[in-house]
C-alpha cells in the first residue's frame, strides 16, 4: 500500500521537447484545467500536443497543482491538436493555430467532466505518452518513436523531469529513484543501469514511478522523507521469459 500523494512530485515543469530552435518561429500556448462541476483546478492532467495533419507528437506535460500548463516552444501557423486526458474524466481536446504576429494563444479554462466516454469529431491516432494513474506516474513507450535498437534509457531521456546520470543514477524532478524493478523484481544484480541500458524499448509495456514506505527507518511518520522513489519497468507479456531472474 502506498501512503503518499505521488502527484506532488510530478508537478512537471514546462519543459519543451520541440525540435524548433529559432525563437522567432515559435509560439506559446497556456491555460488552466478545471473540473467542470465545481471549477476546482485539476493537477497532473496529461496535456499532449499533436500536429493535426499527421497526428505527429509535438510535446507533452502534466498540469501543475494549480491546473496550469504552458508550452513555450510550439510552431507557428500550424494547426495543432491539444488533447487533455485524466483518469476518471472524459477526455477533451482543442484545435489551436498560433498567430505569427502575437505568437501567443491563451486557452483560458479547459473544463473536464467526470466519466470515461470518448470524444467524437477529433481523432488522434497517437498514444498518450504519460499519465497519472492514482499516485503512480505511467510512461507509455509506444508514444516515443525511436530507433528499433533503442533501450529503456533512450526513452527515459525524452521524458520531461527525468534525468539519466552518467553513473547510472536516475532522478525524477530532482528526487533520486532508489529502486528499479522489472515486473516488480530486481533485475539481475539490481543495478538500475543494467536494466535501463539493456532492456529494449520495444519490449516494454509501460514504466511506472511511485513511492514506497522506507521500512529501513525505525519510526515511520508517513512523511515524504520516509518514502523511497521506485521505478518499475513492466514488460509486455510475450517478452517476459528470459529477462527476469529465476
Amino acid at each position: 500500500m502506498r501512503y503518499f500523494i505521488f502527484t506532488i512530485l510530478f508537478i512537471i515543469p514546462c519543459i519543451s521537447n520541440s525540435q524548433v530552435k529559432d525563437s522567432t518561429k515559435v509560439g506559446t500556448v497556456a491555460g488552466i484545467i478545471k473540473d467542470s462541476v465545481n471549477g476546482f483546478p485539476l493537477q497532473s492532467v496529461t496535456i499532449t500536443v499533436y500536429k493535426k495533419a499527421d497526428s505527429a507528437l509535438i510535446d507533452f506535460q502534466l498540469s501543475n497543482n494549480s491546473g496550469e500548463f504552458s508550452f513555450p516552444s510550439l510552431p507557428l501557423a500550424t494547426p495543432l491538436i491539444f488533447s487533455f486526458t485524466y483518469v476518471g474524466f472524459k477526455p477533451n481536446s482543442a484545435l489551436v493555430n498560433i498567430d505569427t504576429i502575437s505568437r501567443k494563444y491563451d486557452l483560458k479554462n479547459i473544463l473536464l467532466s467526470r466519466g470515461q466516454e470518448m470524444l467524437e469529431g477529433v481523432v488522434v491516432e497517437a498514444v498518450v505518452p504519460i499519465r497519472m494513474n492514482g499516485d503512480t506516474l505511467e510512461i507509455n513507450p509506444a508514444a516515443f518513436k525511436l530507433d528499433e535498437n533503442a533501450v529503456v534509457e533512450d526513452m527515459l531521456r525524452r521524458v520531461p523531469g527525468v534525468t539519466m546520470w552518467g553513473d547510472g543514477t536516475i532522478t525524477v524532478n530532482g528526487k533520486k529513484v532508489n529502486n528499479v524493478y522489472v515486473d516488480g523484481k530486481k533485475f539481475f544484480s539490481g543495478d538500475p543501469a543494467i536494466a535501463t541500458q539493456n532492456l529494449p524499448k520495444n519490449a516494454i509495456e509501460k514504466v511506472q514511478v511511485y513511492q514506497e514506505i522506507d521500512y529501513s527507518k525505525d519510526k515511520i511518520d508517513e512523511l515524504p522523507t520516509d518514502s523511497l522513489l521506485t521505478m518499475n519497468i513492466k514488460l509486455k507479456a510475450d517478452n517476459r521469459k528470459g529477462f527476469l531472474e529465476r
